[in-house]
């Protein structure tokens, strides 16, 4: 039976985005050193290039002079594809699965080792799609790009799994993020003297699917 909706929005690209940030949210540069000789780090913000102005002047404080904080890392979309190489079965071929669930005790409010209700859950191929992001890092010293280019490329020496769901019937759930390109610096061989904030790109290319509507 198909399955027949008249609108439908599930912020799958949204929640890919959020999921590849956090993905760069954990990295950090070395300051200096304490008193023990151990290094001092802080830790690198990443933020998404946002186009919503509203964002925007809410960062800025409303301000055309807010100054900005160095380093950090900028990602942002370059380019979505439609993913035809990705073998995600034939469109609109519906699967059929059955589902129990565990005995939810009312009255303890509480799981048991029982079975629960059952459902069929009838679905279609997930649409195939691919992402390229790019990611802006900013720095202001040479030793920041270093630091930074050792971590990520280390991480990325293969491709990353990026989940974006723990429910098992999302087929769309996994997705490889991939470390495809780098450009060193943005300021290139004939313009070694500029005092504008150095960026280092890193193209990163994902394979994902979006999923459809689901008949429960």
């Amino acid at each position: 039976m198909p399955v027949d909706v008249s609108y439908w929005y599930s912020g799958r690209l949204v929640n890919l985005i959020r999921q590849t940030l956090r993905v760069f949210s954990d990295y950090y540069i070395s300051i200096g050193k304490d008193d023990n000789g151990e290094p001092i780090l802080k830790r690198v913000p990443v933020t998404f290039m946002s186009t919503d102005k509203s964002a925007v002047a809410l960062l800025n404080k409303n301000s055309d002079s807010t100054l900005q904080s160095f380093p950090k890392m900028i990602l942002c979309i370059s380019r979505i594809g439609m993913g035809k190489e990705i073998n995600s079965g034939a469109a609109f071929e519906e699967d059929e699965d059955s589902v129990t669930e565990k005995y939810f005790n009312e009255e303890t409010g509480e799981y048991e080792y029982k079975r629960g209700n059952s459902f069929n859950v009838t679905r279609l191929n997930p649409v195939p799609l691919t992402i390229d992001f790019t990611l802006f890092v900013a720095t202001t010293m040479q030793s920041q790009k270093f630091q930074l280019f050792e971590q990520l490329r280390a991480v990325f020496n293969q491709p990353l799994d990026v989940q974006t769901s723990e429910n098992a019937l999302d087929l769309s759930r996994m997705n490889s993020l991939a470390l495809t390109d780098i450009n060193w610096s943005s300021r290139g061989t004939s313009n070694l003297d500029s005092t504008q904030i150095d960026t280092m790109e890193l193209q990163f290319h994902m394979n994902a699917t979006l999923d459809l509507p689901a008949l429960v």
